[in-house]
């Protein structure tokens, strides 16, 4: 039986409102960058899906470590390798993704992170077994990592040389109240939605299976904003002069 306490909801609609008008306060109110306001808007919405996104990792690894039948039992050390996906994907998708911006654009890769991060979240909401997880997790992770390439060269090319330390430092900023925001919800979705098992004649309280699914489609709906998002994203490279520049810095080294 789902126990759902009325405290328990508070618990995680509080953090969450509360998070959210700190983050939207922050960026209308403290961007210095008022040329590029959309953009940097933008930006901070990305960081907001990112945020969502840490919602899901958090969730995945204590669904794996949780003990049966709520989750798969596994120790620290298993736990970790079934996470080992997040950092593989996003190490394997940074570095030509960077590449390939320089000839296609920003835009086109905004799109296709927030694609990539709303399938492999849909996946892993179905995941019946610990090696679906790993499987889909390796999805969402390319998707975030495409996504933090793609958002990196939008802020970058944004904003005038001169202020691109501020810029960059702002980025920064965002990301860790983006991660901070995420561990309070996740932990209020576990504790919300709970069911009482027995476990050796003893009767034990657990997350229940929509614990760990909720978290999935919170993080599907952040990536649905950023797609949103993308397509009202002006393009911030000039193909041809990009080509251009290009082939003449390979030249010279």
């Amino acid at each position: 039986m789902i126990l759902r306490r009325p405290s328990s909801y508070l618990r995680f609609v509080i953090p969450f409102i509360a998070a959210l008008t700190i983050l939207l306060f922050f960026i209308a109110r403290e961007s210095p960058f008022k040329d590029v306001k959309a953009k940097l808007d933008y930006i901070g919405a990305v960081w907001l899906g990112i945020a969502l996104a840490m919602v899901a990792f958090l969730a995945i690894s204590y669904e794996v470590e949780s003990p049966s039948p709520s989750g798969f039992g596994f120790d620290i050390l298993t736990t970790g390798l079934y996470v080992l996906p997040l950092a593989i994907a996003i190490l394997v998708v940074a570095y030509p993704i960077g590449i390939l911006i320089s000839k296609y654009g920003v835009k086109s890769f905004l799109v296709i992170g927030s694609i990539l991060g709303i399938m492999g979240f849909l996946f892993l909401s179905t995941a019946t077994t610990a090696v679906q997880i790993a499987e889909y997790l390796v999805v969402a992770a390319a998707g975030l990592g495409v996504l933090q390439v793609a958002t990196q060269n939008l802020l970058v090319l944004s904003v005038n040389p001169h202020e691109m330390g501020l810029a960059t430092s702002l980025n920064g900023v965002f990301r860790n109240l983006g991660a901070s925001i995420g561990a309070p919800i996740s932990g209020s979705m576990l504790s919300t939605f709970t069911a009482t098992y027995l476990i050796h004649g003893l009767s034990i309280s657990l997350p229940a299976r929509a614990a760990f699914q909720y978290p999935f489609y919170f993080a599907t709906i952040g990536f649905v904003v950023v797609l949103a998002l993308s397509f009202l994203t002006k393009e911030v490279i000039d193909h041809k002069n990009a080509a251009s520049s290009l082939a003449k810095h390979q030249r010279f080294w």
